[in-house]
């Protein structure tokens, strides 16, 4: 169990053309970070996903938001470029109003993607915020007390 994965995902949904997709996932301590993008795509990530699991909601840096934004803003990741403030208001009114058992996953969509492969990268990212915050609630089960 590293901190970090990278590899290969394939995703055939019913009259579509199957999909390979490349990943990236991070366990940041207090969060998992995931990039999702399409084999061969020009650009950055198409997706970038935040998932912050209720057991690490006490350990969030207070720069979270800040942080996550300027990833988006590094990766030339925000397709509506001036968006920034709204976005790091948004993610920082979450963290600080959410009930505390609450798992917060945040993604952002982070380049145009052609309408017929929308619902696969949808349903991609949501798995891979799935898988993530079950792969941290067993690195964390495994702390010592």
């Amino acid at each position: 169990m590293p901190g970090s994965w990278y590899g290969k995902l394939r995703t055939k949904a019913p009259g579509e053309p199957p999909l390979g997709f490349q990943v990236s996932i991070h366990d940041l301590w207090d969060a998992g970070l995931a990039l999702l993008d399409i084999e061969g795509s020009p650009g950055g990530p198409l997706e970038v996903v935040l998932a912050v699991p209720a057991q690490r909601r006490a350990r969030i840096r207070p720069d979270m938001a800040f942080e996550y934004v300027a990833f988006l803003g590094f990766l030339r990741g925000l397709e509506k470029p001036g968006s920034e403030m709204a976005i790091h208001d948004y993610i920082q009114r979450v963290l600080e109003e959410a009930d505390r058992p609450s798992t917060l996953v945040f993604s952002m969509e982070t380049r145009f993607v052609v309408p017929e492969s929308r619902m696969s990268i949808s349903q991609q990212a949501e798995r891979l915020a799935m898988t993530m915050i079950a792969w941290m609630e067993e690195k964390d089960a495994r702390l010592p007390d």
